[in-house]
């Protein structure tokens, strides 16, 4: 569930769950290039990922 700060900021209710999504990008020799922290408002998203695994 949101923080108060969190519901404040994506301008919800209280009740209404949120998603926090960490997803590191690495690049072809396994180093971390990107991370990308995000909070989002669950009902309003389907995560869907395809990519290959190694």
């Amino acid at each position: 569930m949101p923080t108060p700060e969190e519901r404040q900021e994506l301008q919800i209710g209280a009740g209404i769950p949120v998603l926090t999504v960490v997803r590191t990008a690495y690049d072809m020799n396994d180093v971390a290039v990107e991370v990308c922290d995000t909070i989002k408002v669950a009902p309003a998203y389907l995560l869907e990922y395809d990519f290959p695994a190694r």
